[in-house]
C-alpha cells in the first residue's frame, strides 16, 4: 500500500523541480514578472542566480515611459542606484499626470501586477518628497470604492497594494476581501505572487494560500510561464511538503524537524 503523502508528494515534487529550473534561466532587464520573482525570492528565502542581480546593476538607463517597467523596478528600487530612484520618482509624476481609470482598460490601474510593483516601490522611495505615497493611496481608496477593480484578484492586489503603502487607511475602507477558494489555478498563482511579494497575513493568510493550493493542484493542471509564477510555485510546494511531514507519522525525524524550522518564522511574526 503507498501512502497517501507520497501520492501528494510526487506530483508536488514535480512542479517543484520545474519551478525551480524555471528560476535558474537568465533574465534580462527589465522584466516584470522576473522583478516580482526576485521580490519574492528575497522575502522568502528562496535561491535565485546571481547573474539576476549582475543584470540589474548593469542596467543603468531604465526607460520609464511604461508602466510595467517602472513596476518592475518598484520591486528592486532598493538594489538600484540612488540615480535610478531618483528617475523612478520622476516616472510616478508622469503616471500622476495621466487620466485614472481609462476606457480602454489599457493602464496600469488594471494590471495586478503593476498595482503591486508601484506599491513596492512607493514602499522602498526614501525620501518620499513628492508625496506619491499619498497620491497613491487616494487613488486606490477611490477605485475601490467606485468598484472599479471589478473582478477578484484585481480588487485583491488593490487591497494589497494599499494595505502595502498605508495600513491604517486599508483598514479604514472596511472592504470585504475576495474569497480565494473560488479562483482557479492561474488566479490563485497571481494572488499567491502578489500575497508574497507584497502582501501580510491581515489581507490573505498564509494558511488560507496553502489549503487554496492543496485544493486546486489536486483538480487543475498547473503551468508555469514566468519567473514570477516559478517563485510562487517553489514557495506554495515547499510550504505543502512540509505540512506532509508535520502530519506523517512515518516521517523522517530529520524531515520533521527541518520543516518546524522552515515555519518558525510564521509563528514569530504571529507573536
Amino acid at each position: 500500500m503507498v501512502p497517501v503523502t507520497h501520492v501528494i508528494e510526487g506530483p508536488i515534487g514535480q512542479i517543484q523541480d520545474a519551478a525551480r529550473r524555471r528560476l535558474g534561466h537568465p533574465i534580462n532587464w527589465p522584466d516584470l514578472p522576473s522583478a516580482l520573482a526576485m521580490s519574492i525570492c528575497r522575502r522568502h528565502g528562496i535561491p535565485y542566480p546571481d547573474n539576476w542581480l549582475i543584470g540589474l546593476r548593469q542596467s543603468e538607463s531604465p526607460q520609464f515611459r511604461h508602466a510595467p517597467v517602472i513596476a518592475a523596478y518598484g520591486f528592486v528600487l532598493d538594489k538600484t542606484t540612488p540615480r535610478i530612484r531618483e528617475a523612478w520618482s520622476t516616472a510616478i509624476h508622469a503616471l500622476r499626470g495621466r487620466a485614472p481609470f481609462p476606457g480602454d482598460r489599457g493602464s496600469f490601474e488594471y494590471s495586478a501586477r503593476e498595482l503591486a510593483g508601484i506599491a513596492s516601490g512607493l514602499a522602498l522611495l526614501d525620501p518620499d518628497r513628492d508625496a506619491h505615497t499619498t497620491w497613491f493611496a487616494e487613488l486606490l481608496t477611490r477605485g475601490l470604492a467606485s468598484n472599479r477593480f471589478n473582478n477578484p484578484v484585481l480588487r485583491l492586489a488593490a487591497i494589497l497594494a494599499l494595505n502595502h503603502i498605508d495600513p491604517a487607511k486599508a483598514l479604514s475602507t472596511d472592504l470585504p476581501h475576495p474569497d480565494i477558494d473560488s479562483l482557479s489555478m492561474r488566479e490563485l498563482s497571481l494572488v499567491a505572487q502578489l500575497r508574497l511579494a507584497i502582501g501580510s497575513d491581515d489581507v490573505v493568510s498564509t494558511s488560507a494560500l496553502e489549503a487554496a493550493f492543496q485544493i486546486r493542484h489536486a483538480e487543475e493542471p498547473v503551468t508555469i510561464n514566468d519567473a514570477a509564477e516559478a517563485a510562487a510555485l517553489m514557495y506554495l510546494c515547499g510550504r505543502t511538503l512540509d505540512s506532509l511531514a508535520l502530519r506523517d507519522r512515518s516521517a523522517n525525524p530529520l524531515d520533521t524537524v527541518l520543516a518546524l524550522c522552515r515555519r518558525f518564522h510564521l509563528f514569530a511574526r504571529q507573536l
